[in-house]
């Protein structure tokens, strides 16, 4: 059953008359999914190992700069606005949650607004980077990126830790997907599923976060 949904899956991506290479590259550019399902694909639609780590690992890492530059930016008119307020601020309270996280001790309890640029930038830069590196939700490049802007670096600095976790978090995957190669069904179905759930509970916490703000009293909500 895995089987013959993993080929009706390659084979419809294949109508699409485009470029392998192509495809893998903007599978690998979406968030949750990345290289850690781009790249097992990849391999699964024919193209080598190698060609598949590199076009997925490009298509990911793609992210970075456009997070940095006009996502978190648009997060921050969302917030804002009445309609999608509340999809921005849950974004924006899981991102700054991991930053915290991550920012040396003595800042942690700084907001945003009031985290210097400049102190401790190797350690921001090194956390970003093994953010990136190790699977999760809402980590990889999209997360990294977001975690790299909040925690105020640079945006050459945030690009480079984000890019460097992407390639440590892709020659895991390619490792992982060459050994259990001939699984690569199995692993790409699950990985699916994990994306999947992974985007349930995104949906379900924002509609959650919706309806919390609906019932709370109008002078509580205004604040």
């Amino acid at each position: 059953m895995i089987h013959l949904f993993i080929d009706f899956m390659v084979q419809s991506l294949k109508a699409t008359n485009m470029s392998t290479w192509l495809i893998i590259t903007l599978i690998s550019f979406l968030p949750i999914a990345e290289c850690r399902l781009g790249l097992p694909l990849g391999i699964k639609m024919g193209l080598t190992t190698t060609q598949a780590w590199v076009f997925s690992f490009v298509g990911s890492s793609l992210a970075a700069p456009i997070v940095i530059l006009f996502f978190m930016p648009l997060l921050g008119k969302m917030a804002k606005t009445k309609s999608l307020g509340f999809i921005a601020k849950y974004f924006n309270e899981t991102f700054d949650s991991h930053a915290k996280k991550l920012d040396d001790k003595n800042q942690k309890n700084l907001n945003v607004q009031k985290r210097p640029k400049k102190k401790s930038t190797p350690k921001r830069m090194l956390a970003v980077t093994i953010f990136v590196a190790l699977p999760g939700p809402l980590t990889g490049v999209w997360g990294g990126a977001a975690v790299a802007s909040l925690l105020r670096l640079s945006f050459t600095k945030g690009v480079i830790s984000v890019v460097l976790g992407n390639l440590i978090a892709s020659v895991l995957v390619l490792i992982f997907s060459d050994f259990f190669n001939a699984f690569l069904d199995y692993l790409i179905f699950a990985l699916l599923v994990l994306a999947a759930i992974s985007i349930i509970i995104i949906i379900v916490k924002i509609v959650k976060k919706l309806f919390i703000k609906k019932d709370m009293p109008i002078s509580i909500a205004k604040k």
